[in-house]
């Protein structure tokens, strides 16, 4: 296939699925992982298409990249209400006295500071909606530096990362966008990626949270695999997940 058809190709594709990795698109059109960073180097030179970390996307879906979260994010906050509330019961009541934890933004986890009665805790959070119950039960609060991303009411960036890779935290408990067999557990950002990599590198015992509604999901990014997190969730998945706590959200 000539340079020309392939990057014709590489665009229609991305249009229909907003952003795909290398080893997709390579995949897809049967070629080397190489010739395809060659070619999106190339792309994004004549702003054909944005290159992230790992893949590309179009230049519009990158434009719109917060709104499309933000969306998701809103989406995600009002489905399953009961069922999030359920599993952060139980991951709030994981927290002992005197714990240091790390408490990620997302849809689910935003509800377990409400649960919380441990004391004299210390909590490390990106999450901007987790603010207000940790001040209003005078919890010990450090939130790391960064820009807050809307789209995900999560503070985030590659120095993010960078600090929360200095800390030492008991537990932590995440979120994901998907679950997928392969995959692992995943997201769509590259940052919200690395920071939650920082973190389980430096956890006693890390947690994510997930209902059966991201079973099967899979976006861009990989941040842990199936072997090395601990999975609240309310309904077993019909593939193996090494360590799993199942929630009765009845």
């Amino acid at each position: 296939m000539k340079v020309e058809k392939r990057w014709e190709k590489i665009e229609e594709i991305l249009s229909k699925s907003g952003s795909l990795s290398v080893q997709e698109l390579a995949s897809m059109l049967s070629v080397s992982e190489t010739t395809i960073r060659r070619d999106l180097v190339k792309m994004e030179s004549q702003n054909m298409i944005k290159r992230l970390w790992g893949g590309a996307s179009t230049v519009a879906h990158e434009t719109n990249e917060n709104a499309h979260w933000q969306d998701d994010y809103i989406l995600n906050f009002k489905r399953g209400v009961d069922t999030k509330r359920a599993l952060s019961k139980y991951a709030a009541s994981l927290i002992k006295d005197n714990d240091c934890v790390y408490l990620d933004a997302g849809s689910t986890t935003s509800f377990i500071p409400e649960y919380i009665t441990s004391h004299n805790i210390t909590i490390v959070t990106n999450g901007i909606n987790n603010f207000q119950v940790l001040a209003e039960k005078n919890i010990r609060t450090y939130v790391p530096n960064g820009y807050i991303n809307f789209g995900s009411s999560a503070i985030m960036s590659s120095e993010t990362s960078g600090q929360l890779a200095n800390l030492n935290f008991d537990l932590a408990f995440l979120g994901t966008s998907g679950l997928d067999e392969y995959a692992g557990f995943t997201t769509r950002n590259e940052h919200d990626a690395a920071l939650k990599r920082s973190v389980l590198s430096r956890c006693g015992r890390s947690y994510i949270l997930c209902d059966h509604s991201k079973f099967g999901m899979k976006r861009l990014y990989t941040f842990a695999g199936t072997d090395s997190v601990t999975l609240i969730t309310d309904q077993k998945p019909d593939f193996m997940v090494e360590d799993m706590i199942l929630v009765d959200t009845e």
